[in-house]
């Protein structure tokens, strides 16, 4: 595979990352209109319809989406793939509008279930109503990372964060509308990216829908979404048993290590927005199973450098944004870091059993991680609490990491690059321990131990043969590109 293609990947991961600064740097712009002008306990019932909706929506939408890069690769003619995205896109409102109804005539019942009050009914059937034309747009999303427009994408990412931002600012703090604002603000702009994102499609695919296509999506989407369950458990399962065994000033130490800690896999989040549209592809070529190691290579040598800087940028973080009580999460960060570079690390390796349409085994080893998972919370927590909840958290990415790897290789054995990857740990543990080990007494002495800790991980990769010459010269090729293209290369004789 040649360099060029694995900047495309670097390229279009950096494209998609901005698109998730921006959503980031839009939910913190939300946060003092949710806290100055929503009640507690308003905030509070958005908590609990958000958690319902994203468990139901993963029980009737699966994850319908990204069964359309599996068929869309395996289409040969340009007829064959305008036919899986017009089938796709008809399906997603078919499903959507069918969970919709079902959810506006379950809200009575689903409101007693998770309020113990019918009144939050019509709460719920606005939400529905935002989650039945949500797929439509999920899916819309899916046909710009499958045909590779990863700008069209941010784009039309960043336009429904606009939109939605300045409506809930409009219906919350002018109107007062509270929940309703922002419940309908979501609902509006999700109607309208609906509407514009199948007309594009209808545009450039046509209306077609083959049932054959519609079926063999759903039978690749439905064992996602309750993979997608189970990962659920993993993530959040330990707060129902923290609330029982830990105060709920524990449970807040718990929360901002936990906040900080998952930071990491915002990296993968980047990259796996490109990877799981294109891989596909890109792994059925003749070079698929050294782009495979390759790219593994680079993707942990990323998140391990990402997840060092996290550790060791906490403690001043930590102090300087929070108060004196929550220094205590600390401790934990470190821990949570390692159970999301394991996180990356197997679904990487569950992207794999993607290719042969294995989706019903990847859920079966999620749900083998969540049970490892819950057992944990149900007999460390009572006895260690937060710590109970870390390891049980990092015993089931372990569990999960050595499950996905060992079914992948014996399904499919690409050659792995194991001695850079330890090279990668040797070089980056020393490092976190380092950074747990000092503790500077001034802030200025805290941060700038953390910027030289960070900044030691790629030197010491550089300087101890883990880049090879041929990465070395593509390295050299694209920092003259950069100048080229900043107008400070000396052959062009001045900026421009």
């Amino acid at each position: 595979m040649s360099s060029f293609a694995y900047r495309r990947i670097i390229q279009s991961s950096a494209v998609y990352g901005a698109g998730i600064v921006a959503a980031r740097f839009a939910s913190f712009a939300l946060l003092p209109v949710y806290t100055r002008y929503l009640a507690t306990s308003d905030y509070g019932t958005l908590e609990l319809l958000d958690t319902t909706l994203f468990v139901v929506g993963l029980l009737l939408g699966g994850r319908f989406a990204d069964a359309l890069y599996y068929h869309y690769s395996l289409a040969e003619s340009a007829a064959q793939k305008r036919r899986v995205l017009s089938t796709v896109t008809l399906g997603a409102w078919l499903i959507g509008m069918g969970g919709a109804a079902c959810g506006w005539l379950l809200a009575p019942f689903i409101s007693r279930l998770v309020f113990q009050d019918p009144s939050y009914a019509r709460y719920f059937q606005v939400v529905f109503l935002s989650f039945g034309l949500g797929i439509p747009v999920e899916v819309g999303f899916a046909r710009l990372r499958a045909m590779d427009r990863p700008v069209l994408y941010v784009t039309a990412s960043l336009a429904r964060l606009c939109l939605t931002l300045a409506l809930t600012i409009y219906l919350v703090v002018f109107l007062g509308m509270k929940v309703d604002g922002v419940l309908y603000s979501n609902l509006t702009a999700t109607v309208l990216l609906a509407g514009a994102l199948t007309a594009a499609s209808v545009w450039s695919s046509g209306i077609g829908f083959c049932a054959a296509v519609f079926l063999k999506t759903l039978r690749f989407a439905v064992p996602l979404g309750i993979a997608g369950i189970g990962l659920f458990l993993i993530h959040f399962g330990d707060r129902f048993f923290l609330q029982r065994y830990a105060s709920l000033g524990e449970i807040g130490i718990y929360a901002l290590a936990y906040k900080l800690g998952m930071l990491v896999s915002q990296i993968q989040l980047a990259f796996g927005t490109y990877w799981g549209a294109q891989g596909y592809q890109i792994l059925r070529s003749p070079e698929g199973p050294r782009v495979f190691a390759r790219v593994n290579t680079y993707l942990m040598a990323a998140v391990v450098w990402g997840g060092l800087a996290i550790v060791s940028f906490t403690p001043p973080v930590v102090a300087l944004m929070a108060a004196p009580p929550y220094a205590a999460a600390v401790q934990y960060v470190p821990w949570i870091v390692l159970a999301y570079v394991l996180r990356v690390e197997a679904d990487y390796f569950r992207f794999t059993l993607y290719l042969d349409a294995a989706t019903g085994t990847d859920a079966a080893l999620v749900w083998v991680a969540a049970a490892v998972c819950t057992l944990g919370y149900a007999f460390l927590i009572p006895s260690f609490k937060l710590w109970g909840a870390v390891a049980s958290t990092l015993a089931a990415f372990v569990v999960l990491t050595a499950g996905a790897r060992w079914v992948s290789v014996r399904r499919r054995p690409f050659p792995l690059e194991n001695s850079r990857l330890i090279h990668l740990v040797l070089t980056a543990v020393p490092l976190a321990a380092l950074s747990l080990w000092i503790q500077p007494a001034k802030s200025w002495q805290s941060w700038a131990t953390a910027v030289m800790i960070t900044l030691a991980f790629p030197l010491l990769l550089l300087i101890s043969g883990f880049v090879g010459p041929d990465e070395k010269a593509a390295l050299t090729s694209l920092l003259q590109e950069v100048r080229r293209k900043f107008g400070t290369d000396p052959a062009r004789g001045s900026l421009s």
